[in-house]
């Protein structure tokens, strides 16, 4: 056999032995992803914020049947959408992707909890990436070759014995954050946290003579493009403060009582020699400093108030205060806020298996800020 024509044929096969190697599967299996563009979107992980912590849960029924090495991942995007700026290319200065599998009950907003196996770093780098350029629709829009990752090491996933199949994507240093025209194509589905309420009721004191008197504020979760006003089993909430002395250690005291404090003391009970008063009970405290501007900001670790995913907590009421030190205040050289009450809404179980939970402001955040019932369109490259 002339070596020119056995070169050739040792090269077909090598590389038909490579396409036959490499194959892959559409997330989420029940959207049919492969042929067909999904009926939402979002900017978690590309494009919300210069810093986030995102991670997309899929049960092992929106996966494939049998054990699958995972060797790879695409994201697409949503589109086309009004750009608002130009296509890039845009840099982080680190994006990480990490992956593995999950057998907590239901993903909630605790991300240490959600994750019950430790994940893998599959890729931590740099990434420069385009932004959405098409102009007109697809159906569906291609996989993004700025978004098309190669694992550094395999990924293996079996839905006999695995639960959820998990992704976790942090970003930092975004240079792309905000343009709209970078939202991922995604599934959102019915069920999920929803609702809930604050009440305020008391007056805080003044953390120093002639000062506004300190004050308390709850900001909720966030359900998909909505307002921050869930407070929900299955959430977190975000408890923060205004009007403190600086550079201040306080905490957030967490009740179940607004009438019973320590001890079996009755409440509200003013605090001797001070205009101050305590209206809650401290079964639960949450330490905390305030900055220079006599504040402990929202969305902090400081405040994050996560609620399991439990239906049995559906219409709880939680009483919340900050306590902290004032020197300038009162002989006890304390300061206290007015109280809020929240109640808790309603969560409901999914039709299909699909979470996602995400920090809308921090890569090294432990709380997520937004637990959505979502599912990211993916390709996973298989080996």
């Amino acid at each position: 056999m002339p070596r020119r024509l056995l070169t050739t044929m040792v090269l077909g096969a090598a590389l038909l032995t490579g396409a036959r190697a490499q194959s892959h599967a559409f997330l989420p299996a029940s959207f049919d992803p492969a042929n067909q563009e999904l009926a939402d979107r979002t900017p978690y992980p590309v494009t919300a914020n210069s810093g986030t912590r995102t991670q997309v849960f899929y049960g092992a029924a929106e996966v494939t049947s049998g054990p699958v090495t995972i060797v790879g991942l695409a994201l697409r995007y949503d589109g086309p959408l009004p750009p608002t700026a130009g296509p890039g290319p845009f840099t982080m200065q680190r994006f990480v992707i990490r992956g593995g599998a999950s057998d907590v009950s239901q993903p909630g907003s605790d991300f240490a909890a959600n994750a019950t196996r430790p994940l893998t770093t599959l890729v931590d780098g740099p990434l420069q990436f385009v932004l959405d350029q098409r102009t007109a629709n697809g159906s569906p829009e291609p996989w993004e070759p700025t978004l098309t990752f190669r694992f550094r090491t395999p990924l293996t996933f079996d839905p006999a014995t695995d639960r959820w199949l998990v992704f976790e994507f942090v970003t930092e240093g975004n240079a792309g954050a905000g343009r709209g025209h970078g939202s991922l194509d995604a599934a959102v589905v019915g069920g999920g946290p929803t609702g809930g309420s604050v009440t305020r009721s008391g007056l805080g004191c003044a953390a120093a003579p002639g000062a506004a008197p300190a004050r308390l504020e709850a900001v909720g979760a966030r359900r998909f493009a909505g307002a921050y006003d869930q407070f929900a089993p299955g959430t977190a909430y975000s408890l923060w403060a205004t009007d403190l002395a600086p550079n201040q250690p306080g905490v957030f005291l967490s009740s179940l009582s607004d009438r019973v404090g320590p001890g079996g003391m009755a409440l509200p009970l003013r605090l001797p020699g001070t205009g101050c008063d305590v209206f809650t009970g401290s079964e639960f405290a949450l330490p905390c400093t305030s900055d220079a501007s006599g504040s402990v900001l929202p969305f902090a670790d400081a405040g994050a108030v996560p609620v399991p995913p439990d239906t049995a907590l559906r219409g709880l009421v939680l009483h919340h205060q900050y306590a902290g030190v004032a020197p300038a205040a009162n002989p006890l050289g304390v300061v206290t806020s007015d109280s809020l009450a929240v109640t808790l809404g309603d969560f409901q179980p999914t039709q299909f298996p699909l979470w996602m939970a995400a920090h809308r402001s921090s890569a090294t955040a432990t709380t997520a800020t937004e637990v959505l019932p979502m599912g990211l369109a993916m390709r996973l490259d298989l080996q």
